[in-house]
């Protein structure tokens, strides 16, 4: 189910983990912040990952000292759309950064502005990728783009900030000065010389410490110039992966950006091994570019923690550490050879999640592990909550601190992906990652090349693209709703018509019309009796008038078999009433499926099985299935497709069961349902708009046949 969690409901969970919490701040109300922001840095290249091929101790004791979190993920994996998501909390389409290079909105709210403005000291060191001159930051010390390996340029807050093109090195280059060694040991020098020398400590401070590696150039510091010269790295199992059946399958030889064997970062290595080695083959080229990427990048690696560890360090010796809140995380995942990949932008695992550690002392329980999915836009939030700032109403994300203190499970059980396409070689993708399934869909793609879905507990490594096979329809389904539901909250204008399609055209059949606007005759008492007339037709609207004696259920005079089956309706307070489907006698009884209509007049809310209704008194539910106000009409759908049922509401996947399987003959065993044979085994029946003596209205009463499922469609899609 989804879960939504506003700003208010968020602050008041914090107040109750305050109370309740055995590890309770003892800080300040505004604590020092740091936030440490790598370029490419993959989860599984640091060793609280599980990584065993390098050792990085200073990340590791962030992760045991603090939280480590399974699941972090970037809207939008590519450097420029990152970092804005970061600073602002706030998607792409909202943050104006949709691609690399765009420059930045500087006049946005950002969270560092929010806490210049309640008193912090802000700075800023290291990459910066967004074109516009930082704002927000009382000192910064930036490289424009990406900065070189050795003596790279930075811009400070007392130069001029000279405009540049992303096409011209001498106009990103132009105005700054040269700061000699090695990028990142340098840039860290400047970040703690700022933290010692320059900073207010009458003042909180927030620094952002925006590490160069471990992205490309793999040029490493000298003293890890032969680290790894004499190993053997493991390949992973996909290495080389033929991409049969998905969407890279369609550009495998364009994917210069992605695949090893066609880098450019690695051209010249390619070289030298086919001039070694005239018939080398493709899988043998990439198996030894392999071999030279992932030692240049690990040997990154090495740098960033090194230099991790040095500010933490300087955060014991100073006394700072025991009220600073330190982040560590990147702006996106990266591919270490799975799939044959490097680099990043695919809605992939690797690329898609960062590594996320946090940790502040007697606040965060030691050694704590988060599995549930957090995003980007969720770490301003977070920020200004511990910084005790209002979190503004314009950022989509949501607070950490909850769950960082304990108090709360998670903040959200899907995640939105959206990467806009750059040229031929990477395709737009929008998408929905839950805690079990993944669905990407290609706007620009063709054909079968369009969609992918994975079922991410069977397949961890995304080998089998399940969206074409049919015993995964229901799956299949459930997900392009959710998608389209996030695409809706989140207020993203993409153009994906293929995506966008209403139900109606996804169904199998034109839906076709039971209740034709004009009368009743299509309809009958259970009997076979003429509707009686407290049943009346007005205004293409059947409405069953509120009487002191109960006139009826009505049902089609037509059986249906598998359906789809669409509807909109409205009740009075305090009403209930509902759809019946499926219906059959069952002895002496007219038994059916039934979807429970209730309007309580306080929750607006559909029953749970603790009220009525037959279907749910054996499935609850979810927390989805609110009801329009009572004078207004709400729209709900029910799939009924071999043994498997579904209901929907307002655009929401309320409740889903499969008939037959162990839960639904133990739940049968539980209930009222129990002295009935054969309940609910019959697939055929009749529709029945069911009468509890409420007012009701119902209208746009649609159905459509649908085929009948695969075999293997009988249990539940994992």
């Amino acid at each position: 189910m989804s879960i939504v969690i506003n700003k208010s409901k968020t602050l008041c969970l914090i107040f109750l983990g305050l109370l309740v919490s055995s590890t309770a701040t003892a800080n300040t109300s505004q604590p020092n912040i740091l936030l440490i922001l790598s370029d490419d840095h993959a989860k599984k290249a640091i060793g609280c990952y599980g990584n065993t091929d390098i050792q990085t101790p200073s990340l590791d004791r962030i992760a045991r000292e603090g939280m480590r979190f399974n699941h972090a993920l970037t809207p939008n994996s590519f450097c420029s759309p990152a970092r804005a998501a970061v600073l602002t909390g706030k998607y792409s389409h909202k943050n104006g950064v949709t691609r690399l290079n765009q420059s930045f909105d500087g006049s946005q709210t950002t969270f560092p502005k929010l806490l210049q403005q309640a008193g912090y000291q802000t700075s800023l060191f290291g990459k910066w990728h967004l074109r516009s001159q930082p704002t927000g930051f009382d000192h910064y010390c930036v490289q424009k783009m990406q900065g070189m390996p050795i003596d790279t340029i930075v811009f400070e807050t007392d130069m001029k900030w000279i405009p540049w093109s992303p096409k011209d090195r001498k106009s990103y280059r132009e105005g700054g000065r040269v700061l000699p060694g090695y990028n990142n040991d340098s840039i860290t020098t400047e970040a703690i010389h700022w933290l010692k020398n320059k900073r207010d400590p009458n003042k909180p401070f927030c620094m952002c410490l925006h590490p160069k590696p471990p992205h490309q150039p793999y040029t490493p510091p000298k003293k890890y110039e032969d680290f790894l010269k004499d190993v053997t790295i493991p390949e992973p199992a996909t290495l080389l992966d033929d991409y049969q059946g998905r969407t890279p399958e369609a550009i495998e030889s364009k994917m210069s950006p992605n695949r090893i064997v066609l880098g450019q970062a690695f051209k010249k290595h390619r070289s030298h091994l086919e001039k070694e080695n005239q018939n080398i083959s493709r899988d043998e080229l990439t198996r030894a570019m392999y071999q030279e990427y992932i030692k240049g990048y690990y040997r990154l690696v090495k740098s960033v923690d090194d230099n991790v560890g040095r500010i933490l360090d300087y955060l014991d010796q100073s006394g700072l550490a025991k009220n600073t809140l330190v982040i560590y995380t990147s702006d996106q995942g990266f591919s270490l050879g799975e799939h044959g990949f490097y680099n990043k932008q695919w809605m992939y695992e690797n690329p898609l999640h960062q590594p996320l550690l946090v940790r502040f002392p007697e606040t965060i329980k030691p050694g704590s592990v988060h599995d549930s999915m957090v995003n980007h836009v969720d770490l301003a939030p977070t920020i200004l909550d511990f910084a005790n700032i209002k979190i503004p109403n314009e950022m989509q994300g949501h607070s950490l601190k909850p769950i960082l203190q304990g108090a709360l499970g998670k903040v959200r059980d899907r995640s939105y992906y959206h990467f806009y396409e750059h040229g031929k070689q990477l395709p737009e993708m929008i998408g929905i990652r839950t805690s079990t399934h993944k669905l990407i869909h290609y706007p620009g793609m063709e054909g079968k090349y369009q969609w992918e879905m994975f079922d991410l507990e069977n397949d961890p490594e995304e080998m089998n693209n399940l969206y074409h096979a049919s015993q995964y329809q229901r799956v299949r389904t459930t997900l392009t709703h959710k998608l389209r539901n996030l695409i809706s909250e989140l207020d993203d204008p993409v153009a994906a018509p293929n995506l966008l399609k209403t139900s109606q055209q996804e169904s199998a059949q034109p839906l076709a019309e039971i209740f034709d606007g004009k009368s009743l005759d299509n309809w009958s008492l259970e009997n076979g009796k003429p509707v009686p007339s407290g049943w009346e037709v007005n205004n293409r609207t059947i409405h069953r008038k509120r009487g002191k004696k109960r006139i009826g259920n009505i049902v089609t005079r037509e059986q249906y078999g598998d359906f789809d089956l669409s509807f909109e309706w409205k009740i009075a307070k305090g009403g209930n009433s509902g759809v019946k489907y499926r219906v059959q006698k069952y002895g002496r009884k007219m038994l059916g499926y039934e979807y429970q209509i209730l309007d309580t007049g306080k929750t607006n809310q559909l029953p749970s099985k603790k009220d009525t209704g037959s279907i749910y008194a054996l499935f609850e539910p979810n927390a989805d299935r609110k009801i329009n106000p009572t004078d207004q009409f709400n729209t709900s759908r029910i799939i009924a497709q071999g043994n498997r049922i579904d209901h929907w509401l307002n655009g929401q996947l309320i409740a889903t069961a499969t008939i037959g399987n162990a839960e639904w003959e133990k739940r049968i065993a539980e209930s009222k349902f129990s002295d009935v044979p054969d309940f609910g085994r019959n697939a055929k029946g009749r529709i029945m708009l069911t009468d509890h003596g409420a007012e009701v209205w119902y209208r746009n009463l649609k159905i459509s046949s649908l085929p009948k499922p695969a075999k293997s469609n009988a249990a539940a899609p994992k």
